[in-house]
């Protein structure tokens, strides 16, 4: 004998029960933009202006500062005069270390202002991100 799961009434009493659960989801979505849960990646990139001599530059770090600075997560390298890597958070300045063959400049400058590349998802939703600045040397 086969059991019975729902008979008639229930079935019309789930039917319309789920209704109004329908018309919540589709009014929730109606006009808005459907944004996913991603984190975008940013990027930074620090580059060293003409004010810098002509000798070899060995390396350039780039380093956030401040109460957040651990948050920052700069991960990248430098060379030639450039910096450029992933950052996950920007503090509100930034230390530029510049060694070459003669000395080692340590610079403080404001970070960049970020600007989105796209928008892959819609208006509102975010994007990926980046952030350049060029560094004078300082007057000696």
């Amino acid at each position: 004998m086969a059991a019975r799961i729902a008979g008639p009434r229930v079935t019309r009493a789930l039917r319309w029960a789920a209704v109004p659960g329908l018309l919540l989801v589709a009014a929730c979505d109606a006009g808005a933009d459907a944004c996913p849960a991603i984190g975008y990646p940013s990027t930074l990139t620090v580059a060293l202006g003409t004010s810098w001599p002509d000798r070899p530059v060995s390396e350039v770090e780039v380093a956030c500062v401040g109460d957040d600075a651990d948050m920052c997560n700069l991960q990248g390298s430098g060379s030639a005069g450039r910096w450029s890597g992933h950052v996950d958070f920007l503090t509100d300045e930034l230390v530029v270390t510049v060694r070459t063959e003669a000395e080692t400049t340590e610079l403080t400058v404001p970070t960049p202002e970020r600007r989105l590349l796209e928008q892959p998802h819609g208006r509102g939703c975010g994007g990926p991100t980046a952030a350049e600045t060029v560094v004078e040397k300082p007057p000696s």
